[in-house]
């Protein structure tokens, strides 16, 4: 994709993020965005400004303020998903809006810094609701692989004085094997062996 067309994509990503549409059509294009890895190409775009000496001020400031917006849609719509793009993305602007002065320009230190705020918010609540699922008794392993316990009960087993590691019974859920290291026919055998 050349530069061109990567500014394009960029403007348009930019007015749709300002736009007051139907949130469908928002979230589609937002994660298609996130999806493509078109922010990879937002942050060469971005960070050419910063190479080539005779960058126009102004279209650098209009680059960069069409990615605050969509980033602070980013945000407002899909946190989690967008954290690391967000995250990625504000390195890339903070450098170019310090290295070229063009924070007065269209509020964008202002907006940069609150885009900031909200982001180091995303992140916190996203590993601070990543910590408490792995707190979860549902997203734990057991302390216990089902494969090496005994049979036959031990005297440990008779009289453990621990709370037993159980986990709770899924009835009429589907089983999604890519959060446990066993098949649905393991869970089984974990869940009743402990």
């Amino acid at each position: 994709m050349n530069t061109g067309l990567k500014e394009l994509v960029l403007y348009a990503c930019g007015k749709i993020a300002q736009a007051d549409g139907a949130r469908d059509v928002l979230l589609e294009v937002i994660m298609a965005v996130i999806n493509s890895g078109f922010c990879n190409k937002i942050c060469g775009l971005i960070s050419e400004n910063l190479i080539v000496s005779m960058t126009d001020s102004t279209k650098a400031a209009r680059q960069v303020s069409c990615c605050l917006h969509l980033m602070s849609k980013c945000l407002d719509l899909v946190p989690n998903a967008s954290a690391n793009e967000v995250s990625m993305l504000t390195i890339v602007v903070e450098r170019v809006v310090d290295t070229m002065d063009i924070g007065d320009l269209e509020n964008i230190s202002e907006r940069l810094e609150e885009v900031k705020i909200r982001k180091d918010e995303a992140v916190r609540k996203f590993m601070e609701d990543r910590i408490e699922r792995s707190n979860n008794s549902e997203e734990r392993l057991p302390p216990d692989n089902f494969r090496s316990i005994s049979v036959f009960p031990t005297l440990d087993d008779i009289i453990e004085t621990e709370k037993p590691f159980l986990r709770k019974n899924r009835i009429g859920v589907p089983y999604d094997s890519r959060k446990r290291r066993y098949s649905a026919c393991g869970h089984i055998i974990e869940l009743y062996s402990h």
